[in-house]
């Protein structure tokens, strides 16, 4: 038991010397956002976007700004439906032991599928718990 201790302890220092947009990327990965599809890009840019600045608001200036790092540049709502469909099938196929790390019983999301923003601000919140 103390061998597996010491090893998750020492995973755990690995990951976050990795730094931050490795923690979004597997923390996305885990909840089930497909990698695949755009979404899971923009969301691991609007994560930390929202990280630097969590008041910004979705429509005009997150979703704007994630938009403009694509070449060909996103909409914003091409961006907010790309999201919007990587949590929804994360949703869909969810892992419930994961999923309750995230949106425990009794919060936004556990019993639906949550809206972006609340669905961001989840996984900045473990973000920060990292730091």
């Amino acid at each position: 038991m103390e061998a597996s201790i010491r090893h998750a302890k020492y995973l755990a220092k690995q990951l976050h010397r990795c730094g931050v947009p490795f923690i979004i990327h597997i923390m996305l990965k885990e909840i089930g956002v497909p990698t695949s599809k755009d979404g899971f890009e923009y969301a691991r840019y609007a994560v930390l976007m929202l990280l630097e600045n969590p008041f910004e608001t979705l429509k005009n200036g997150i979703y704007l700004a994630v938009g403009l790092l694509r070449n060909p540049p996103a909409g914003q709502d091409q961006v907010e439906q790309s999201i919007r469909f990587g949590i929804r099938t994360a949703f869909k196929g969810r892992n419930e032991e994961i999923w309750e790390c995230y949106f425990p019983k009794g919060y936004p999301g556990y019993d639906e599928c949550p809206p972006n923003r609340d669905f961001l601000m989840a996984i900045v919140d473990f973000v920060k718990l990292w730091k």
